[in-house]
């Protein structure tokens, strides 16, 4: 018997890299300057500035390659970094990583100007199962009966991932089982039946659209198994791509059992045993992950705001600057 199952495909509204963030012009995203909160005078807002004095803004993409320190002016030693120019990454800016040249054109284009939700995209599901069964019983003179059974199972499934098919996964759980009888009547008071069974069940799950050699992507010094996951690029704020497991394990259980039965006149004694093995081989592997956040092209710690009693170091608020597709761009992997 078989069973395909082919659901409706699902438009999904998703999440890749905005067109003109890709490009490196993160221009729109640079607001006004930042507030911080007097820690002197509550309520009292006043412009906030780096250590170096100058003013920190909205949505600012700092290089990740200008990070040094400089003495603050509470002649304190901080880190700073410097701010891009209009808050544009030139494509030609040899800044940007070779690896995430080879990454970003991965990421399929939005179909809108939106930061979130530009993209939809047709994702589906599909079922595959099968059972076979065979069975044999046979009779050899008055003494012996033999009978057995086969049984083949597949139940297989696949998907085509989220933005693409590089997280795609599919998965496979074949099953195999084989079992015989025997029967012998050595006398019409004494009988003996023997089972023999073997079943084996296996687990397949992997990558539809395997990983290149990670050096064909720039990445060098770090290797994947054969037919491995393409490492997951999760980009903070966008869906991500590539992803998922390679996973092989194999189940195998041998049962054997003898039972001698034999009628000792108002008696019936039943001797016998059983015999059963379990064995479970198991090949776990996992690509990995790349993560880029905002941080890591944003500016952090302390910046200063300039009170009636002089400058005053305070908290640089979380996720104000930087962006994480600008991380990317610069290889600035958490």
């Amino acid at each position: 018997t078989g069973f395909k199952y082919r659901p409706s495909s699902n438009s999904n509204t998703l999440t890749t890299l905005p067109n003109h963030l890709r490009d490196g012009d993160f221009s729109q995203l640079l607001g006004d300057q930042l507030m911080a909160e007097n820690p002197n005078n509550p309520g009292e807002m006043l412009p906030l500035f780096d250590a170096a004095g100058r003013p920190i803004r909205q949505g600012q993409i700092y290089d990740p390659h200008s990070t040094r320190s400089v003495v603050g002016p509470d002649g304190r030693t901080y880190q700073i970094r410097d701010p891009l120019a209009g808050n544009i990454i030139s494509p030609n800016d040899p800044r940007i990583s070779a690896v995430s040249k080879q990454i970003v054109p991965l990421f399929p284009m939005a179909t809108s100007d939106a930061l979130f939700n530009n993209i939809t995209r047709l994702t589906r599901e599909q079922i595959n199962q099968e059972k076979f069964v065979i069975k044999l019983d046979q009779l050899v003179g008055s003494r012996h009966a033999f009978s057995g059974s086969y049984f083949r199972g597949i139940n297989d499934f696949s998907n085509n991932g989220t933005l693409n098919e590089l997280n795609a996964e599919q998965r496979a759980s074949p099953s195999h089982q084989f079992r015989v009888n025997h029967t012998f009547t050595a006398t019409p008071r004494m009988v003996n039946a023997m089972t023999f069974g073997f079943l084996r069940d296996q687990g397949i799950t992997g990558p539809a659209v395997p990983a290149p050699p990670l050096s064909s992507l720039g990445i060098e010094g770090i290797s994947l198994p054969p037919g491995a996951a393409w490492p997951m690029i999760n980009v903070i704020g966008q869906n991500s791509i590539g992803g998922g497991t390679l996973v092989k394990n194999t189940q195998n259980r041998f049962i054997v059992t003898d039972t001698l039965n034999w009628s000792l006149g108002a008696h019936n004694l039943k001797l016998g045993g059983e015999f059963r093995r379990l064995q479970r081989n198991e090949v776990p592997g996992s690509a990995g992950a790349f993560d880029f956040r905002p941080p890591q092209t944003g500016l952090s710690g302390l910046g200063f705001i300039n009170t009636a009693s002089g400058p005053v170091a305070v908290s640089i608020p979380n996720g104000a600057t930087g962006h994480s597709v600008a991380s990317l761009l610069f290889g600035a992997v958490e």
